[in-house]
């Protein structure tokens, strides 16, 4: 006799992605602020934030002036900034905009999910130490 155990989930993403849901996205948007040093290929350094991650990457808000000659193509090592430590990936530029680029991640997902995941943890454990007045 096979017993089946049959999980109940809600449908739908854990975190409610960015924008709108016709945006014909493979991968939703979800918020996500943090701090990054990209290394260009160039050995130029250029700062930059968050604006949201997804499974397909990572937009980056920056200075104009900073990225003006930043194509899609162009290879960068991403520091994400953890306080007193980074942890970086290698990344590829996928598109510009006025107000940042979008990157993908070069094989180094694995990377990138610890340091998201370590940026959250610290975020939290901020927050419940502000709450517990410690």
């Amino acid at each position: 006799m096979q017993t089946s155990l049959a999980v109940a989930r809600k449908p739908g993403p854990v975190f409610p992605p960015v924008g709108k849901s016709d945006e014909g996205r493979r991968h939703p948007r979800h918020p996500f602020a943090c701090e990054f040093s990209l290394e260009l290929e160039n050995g130029r350094f250029v700062h930059a934030f968050s604006r949201d991650v997804s499974l397909g990457g990572i937009f980056l808000e920056t200075d104009p002036d900073q990225t003006r000659e930043l194509r899609p193509g162009v290879k960068a090592l991403a520091n994400m900034v953890l306080g007193d430590e980074s942890l970086g990936f290698h990344c590829t530029v996928t598109r510009t905009s006025r107000d940042g680029i979008g990157i993908t991640v070069n094989k180094d997902w694995g990377a990138l999910g610890q340091a998201v995941t370590l940026h959250i943890f610290k975020q939290m454990s901020a927050r419940l130490t502000a709450v517990r007045g410690v």
